[in-house]
């Protein structure tokens, strides 16, 4: 005789039992007192004896709101294959030529949101995503950081100005009193008496003006502030961006470096990606910035997170065959700039002592011929120092 059954499936709060209701299956009773219905428990597993499968492992329980477990920071050796097993950290601590940075990954959001909790336990301060700066005022909240190793990582975020038309009009033979030096002027070229008398260039100042801040102090220690596009945020987390009031409205600004000491460079190649970094401090209470891997590793096991996080720190101190070059000769933070195109300004928001750089090295930057290809008799390069002559550097006091 065959029983047809009827099925019928109820998931358990754990996922990992399945309950078999079999309706109107039926079997004796031993005593032979008739028919009963039976309820049947089936685990469900690959296994045919039903034993644990590799496939369903057992659910840990959520980490408690109110459980924080300390940073661990481990040390590592600043070898070729101790530089790459730290690049696939989320978190990671490395030396460069002025202090110790604390970075994770530009498109890693999660390490990025931890990175800002640490951060805001190391320096004592809370972070506001895309803080406003006052430039009038002089205030600066020492946002994280990009670390690249080329412009050219970055430059689908940078966002200048088009590019405009600049002259130099030679002088007319006509004047009474010719000048003795050309003029420049922002024209229209499709005017013909004009097209006679000059040569026509076009250029984005902000660009002009980015590339000889790189040629002159990049790599080193010299951050560099660049206004992004206006979808930047949809590449960019808005934890690492500020705003800055330019002409009449907010805009978006990444800072960005280049260091130069080796084993930074050599993360940064092997993550692949840019690097959000900010200064690690001895203690919140303080300004004095970490120099050494010793500093670093009690600093962030200050630190406390819901999750247990184990951050990579390599040691620069240790000793190396391969990276050579002394770790944190400077010991202090980075000159951080400001490009505001609008206004024709380079801001200087931070200048240490001993990395001072003035108005005037800036200035110098500014005019010098970085390209070789152009030499100072031509018309392009004077025109191109006219303009950049009408650039102002304003140093801020912190």
């Amino acid at each position: 005789m065959s029983n047809k059954a009827t099925i019928s499936s109820v998931q358990s709060h754990n996922n990992q039992e399945t309950t078999l209701v079999l309706n109107s299956l039926k079997r004796k009773i031993p005593n032979g007192k008739g028919l009963a219905k039976r309820r049947v428990v089936v685990r469900r597993t690959h296994s045919p004896k039903n034993t644990p499968s590799a496939f369903f492992p057992p659910i840990l329980a959520p980490p408690s709101k109110n459980t924080l477990s300390n940073v661990d920071a481990v040390l590592v050796p600043p070898t070729v294959q101790g530089i790459s097993e730290a690049a696939r950290s989320s978190i990671v601590a490395f030396p460069t030529e002025t202090v110790y940075l604390v970075g994770c990954r530009a498109q890693n959001k999660e390490a990025i949101q931890m990175l800002m909790l640490v951060k805001e336990q190391l320096q004592g301060k809370s972070h506001q995503c895309c803080p406003q700066i006052d430039l009038i005022s002089r205030k600066f909240m020492n946002p994280p950081v990009l670390c690249i190793n080329s412009i050219e990582q970055v430059k689908e975020i940078i966002h200048f100005n088009p590019p405009k038309s600049y002259a130099l009009v030679k002088p007319q033979p006509a004047s009474p009193t010719p000048s003795s030096s050309p003029t420049r002027t922002n024209v229209d070229p499709s005017s013909p008496l004009l097209q006679q008398q000059m040569l026509i260039t076009r250029f984005s100042e902000g660009k002009i003006v980015l590339n000889r801040l790189v040629s002159n102090f990049w790599p080193g220690p010299f951050v560099i502030f660049v206004p992004t596009k206006d979808d930047a945020t949809t590449r960019l987390p808005s934890e690492i961006l500020i705003k800055v009031e330019s002409s009449g409205s907010f805009k978006s600004f990444v800072g960005l470096r280049c260091p130069s000491h080796p084993l930074a460079r050599r993360l940064i190649k092997a993550t692949k990606n840019p690097i959000v970094t900010f200064s690690a401090l001895t203690s919140a209470d303080t300004t004095s910035v970490c120099s050494s891997a010793a500093e670093v590793q009690t600093a962030l096991q200050r630190a406390t997170t819901s999750r247990k996080l184990i951050v990579p720190c390599i040691n620069g101190e240790d000793k190396r065959e391969v990276f050579a070059v002394p770790t944190c000769e400077l010991g202090i933070p980075s000159t951080v700039v400001l490009i505001e195109e609008g206004k024709r300004q380079i801001h200087i928001l931070r200048n240490e002592a001993a990395n001072k750089i003035t108005p005037t090295d800036i200035q110098q930057a500014l005019l010098r011929n970085c390209n070789a290809d152009i030499k100072e008799q031509d018309q392009r390069y004077q025109t191109l120092r006219a303009v950049l002559m009408k650039w102002k550097v304003i140093q801020h006091e912190v």
